[in-house]
């Protein structure tokens, strides 16, 4: 029954695990792009003001709807440090406060300038798209990997046990132990990419958008090169399964 169950982990791990982190599209832009015509379009000082009211919504709408799925990603990952977790939703909550309270300011404001003032700061105050949501949907990347590790070294354990079974009939398994070998390598180098990873994305600061915009960028090279050994340590383990398998088919066990 356990043979049956690390075949199953080898070759049908769900291909989830190690693709590319990505998004579905949201057509909320297209609404925050209606707004903003609606509000070019107004003619007069109350449907401007009307317009511009209606745009603050849709912008901080869509933010706070995509604070709470990153919030919900988030709760679930196991495998970052407390620290940056617990300060992580801190800041969800806080910037969901926040937005929320400047919706009411827009809404109570009387003077169109200042109302623009307040809709432009959005944008430029809270930088959620630039710096915080890709920094979070990193970091529940790195969870994955770090989740797809574990198994792998799981597998490892239980092909070395097999080995060691084998080797007490006298067989002689040197190729078949370089593959496991190697396996334990590349999943070593594939957790200390990742944990770059976490580190460069832990490390992004809304204070700092240029710095935070090349540790995002030094951290998804470093996600890919830890994806990629994890993939490697994966095949070698599936090679050494399969030899293990021709030595029972030929009668060794």
């Amino acid at each position: 029954m356990k043979k049956i169950a690390l075949t199953i982990i080898l070759f049908f791990v769900p291909a989830v695990i190690l693709a590319q982190n990505t998004t579905p599209g949201t057509s909320s832009g297209l609404t925050i792009e209606e707004a903003l015509r609606q509000y070019k379009r107004a003619a007069s000082l109350p449907k401007k003001m009307e317009g511009l009211i209606t745009l603050g919504q849709k912008m901080i709408g869509k933010r706070v709807a995509d604070l709470e799925k990153v919030q919900t990603r988030l709760q679930a990952v196991e495998r970052i440090s407390e620290e940056t977790k617990t300060e992580l939703l801190n800041r969800v909550a806080q910037n969901t406060i926040d937005l929320q309270a400047l919706e009411i300011e827009i809404e109570d404001t009387e003077d169109l300038e200042a109302m623009k003032e307040k809709v432009r700061s959005i944008v430029f105050d809270y930088h959620i798209y630039l710096v915080f949501i890709p920094q979070i949907r990193g970091l529940a990347v790195v969870d994955r990997l770090k989740y797809f590790a574990e198994k792998i070294a799981e597998v490892k354990d239980k092909i070395e046990e097999e080995l060691a079974a084998l080797e007490e009939k006298g067989e002689d398994l040197s190729a078949i132990w370089d593959l496991a070998e190697s396996a334990e390598e590349q999943l070593a180098e594939g957790l200390e990419f990742t944990q770059r990873a976490e580190d460069k994305f832990s490390s992004m600061k809304v204070g700092d958008i240029e710095a935070a915009q090349d540790l995002k960028a030094g951290a998804r090279k470093d996600l890919a090169s830890g994806r990629s050994s994890l993939r490697k340590a994966l095949q070698s383990l599936r090679q050494a399964w399969q030899e293990i398998k021709k030595l029972e088919t030929q009668g060794v066990k």
